[in-house]
């Protein structure tokens, strides 16, 4: 997702596709720039942002930025930020990773609906072996040797545990 354009601004800026879901991963890329994640911004975007200066300045010494465009490109990393934290496939992948293994996971079917129509084969494979995962029963755990996704190791593995855990 693109957030400015040369056309209409100093900066090109977008969400990098990077393949992953996890939150702290996704990229916030400034074109011809750098590239910053999103736990960077969110530990110190105003580091960022002189970096971006510095950089900006090193390599545009005719064409600086000027303090409203810095302005206007601290929104843009505001605006990344803001489409991580609400991007429902990010939330969905947290929450599998993060599945409370002792309550109710009735919905589950939920999720396994929301990624029924998704494009992404690659987040459908970790949707659904983290739900093939999190649906086995504990004495079944040990028959999915055959899990390959990253999600669906975490789960496996936090499933074993908490089996450990409670005898």
């Amino acid at each position: 997702m693109s957030y400015s354009r040369w056309s209409h601004s100093h900066w090109y800026t977008f969400w990098l596709v990077y393949p992953s879901y996890e939150r702290d991963e996704q990229r916030f890329e400034i074109c011809g720039e750098c590239v910053f994640t999103y736990k960077e911004l969110i530990s110190d975007l105003e580091q960022c942002l002189r970096t971006t200066q510095k950089i900006d300045t090193e390599d545009c010494e005719e064409r600086r930025a000027t303090a409203e465009q810095i302005d206007e490109l601290r929104q843009y990393m505001r605006y990344f930020i803001r489409d991580v934290d609400t991007d429902e496939h990010i939330i969905y992948y947290e929450k599998l990773k993060n599945e409370d293994l002792s309550g109710d996971l009735n919905h589950l079917d939920e999720i396994e609906y929301f990624i029924k129509d998704y494009w992404d084969e690659e987040y459908n494979s970790e949707i659904r072996e983290a739900l093939k995962v999190l649906r086995c029963k504990h004495e079944n755990l040990p028959l999915l040797i055959n899990i390959k996704t990253k999600l669906g190791k975490i789960v496996l593995e936090r499933r074993l545990k908490s089996r450990k855990e409670s005898g």
